[in-house]
This record gives structure tokens, C-alpha cells and sequence, in this order.
């Protein structure tokens, strides 16, 4: 008995170390999506301020700074960093690496 149950037990203690790692990395992937989100929605912003609608923006904190940003960029690059963002978050869910899909997502959003 006593060695089934101490068998039994690892057996168990590891479930819950895999189910616990799984959690944390969904936790974590979940966090990534959200900030992925907000780069989107400074993107739109930047857009709504470059087809003169400001009013519609949704980041009023960041306004001058949006405003910026959307100075220097073309809709068109706008909007290419979006679809940029939106991959990566897609990647996200086909469980890329996540240090993959970042690594990929800040060297096309440094590009002007």
C-alpha cells in the first residue's frame, strides 16, 4: 500500500505542476493579447486623428503623443502595423513561441 500511494501521489503532484504551468502560460499569453490590443487601438487612433476625426479617438491620455505619431506615418504604414499586430495576436493562439512573435512584431513595427 504504502508504495502505490506514494506512486500515486507523484503522479498527482505532477498533473497539478502541468495543469499550474499551463494556467501561467495562458496568464501570460492572455497579458501579451491585452497589450496587443492597446497597441491596436493607439493605431486606430493614430488613424482616426490622420482622416480628421480626433473627437473619436479612445486614448485621450496619449492624444499629443498619438497626434505625433500619426504625423510621421502614412495611413497606408498605419494601417500595415495593425495587420502586423493582428498576425501577431493570431500567432498567439496557433501557440507560436511568444518570444518568436514578438521578436517579429517590433522589428516591423520599428520600420517607418
Amino acid at each position: 500500500i504504502g508504495r502505490s500511494l506514494i506512486s500515486g501521489s507523484a503522479k498527482v503532484i505532477k498533473e497539478l505542476e502541468k495543469d499550474q504551468k499551463n494556467r501561467a502560460s495562458r496568464s501570460f499569453r492572455d497579458s501579451l493579447d491585452r497589450y496587443l490590443i492597446d497597441i491596436i487601438s493607439i493605431y486606430r487612433d493614430a488613424l482616426l486623428i490622420k482622416f480628421g476625426l480626433p473627437n473619436q479617438i479612445i486614448n485621450l491620455d496619449f492624444f499629443s503623443r498619438i497626434q505625433e505619431f500619426s504625423e510621421k506615418l502614412s495611413s497606408k504604414s498605419i494601417l500595415d502595423k495593425m495587420v502586423s499586430v493582428m498576425s501577431s495576436r493570431e500567432g498567439l493562439t496557433q501557440n507560436a513561441r511568444n518570444i518568436l512573435v514578438l521578436e517579429n512584431l517590433l522589428l516591423v513595427l520599428m520600420k517607418s
